[in-house]
């Protein structure tokens, strides 16, 4: 099974999909591509999303981005487990990172284990988040570099091991 949408308007599916305060800007557009196969009782799926900020200015209170997001995942039908093999995401000038993990016995035990890591994270770039009367007070520097989380735990037990790396480089914050 393949579906290809070679143009979407990003804007006009977060009002279908009802996201609260809408972030993205209007205009916002992106492409979007999905495969999925079931053979021998394993269901495969891989996914990519680029999206791109629209030309021109945009109010403050949205996510100007361009990026993508690639995902490649299978379920095993027959032994209830999940695998996200990769979960890519590269935004301009902000962020790039990488997931993986499993998930046993999906439907019961749901024992987990995974990885993120973070590749680049521009500090400076957030500021975004902030409310408007903030971020004309805050100054954010900085980045968060080559950083690595591992965890595992279980659905009933909640997360039972985390361990990670956090680098940062050049970090400043300021407020006035």
């Amino acid at each position: 099974l393949t579906l290809a949408a070679p143009s979407l308007s990003l804007d006009r599916l977060a009002g279908l999909l009802q996201l609260k305060g809408n972030p993205l800007p209007e205009g916002s557009n992106g492409s979007l591509k999905l495969t999925a196969a079931l053979q021998e009782g394993r269901v495969t799926a891989a996914a990519r999303l680029d999206f791109s900020r629209p030309a021109g200015a945009v109010s403050p209170r949205t996510i100007p981005l361009t990026g993508s997001i690639d995902v490649k995942a299978a379920y095993t039908l027959q032994t209830d487990d999940f695998s996200l093999a990769a979960l890519d995401v590269a935004i301009d000038n902000l962020l790039k990172g990488h997931a993986a993990g499993t998930v046993i016995k999906l439907r019961t035990e749901r024992s987990f284990a995974g990885t993120v890591t973070i590749d680049e994270l521009n500090l400076a770039a957030l500021a975004f988040l902030l409310p408007e009367k903030d971020r004309q007070k805050t100054s954010i520097g900085g980045s968060l570099r080559r950083s690595e989380f591992r965890f595992a735990g279980t659905g009933s037990q909640g997360l039972s091991r985390a361990t990670g790396v956090l680098m940062l480089a050049d970090a400043s914050f300021g407020r006035d």
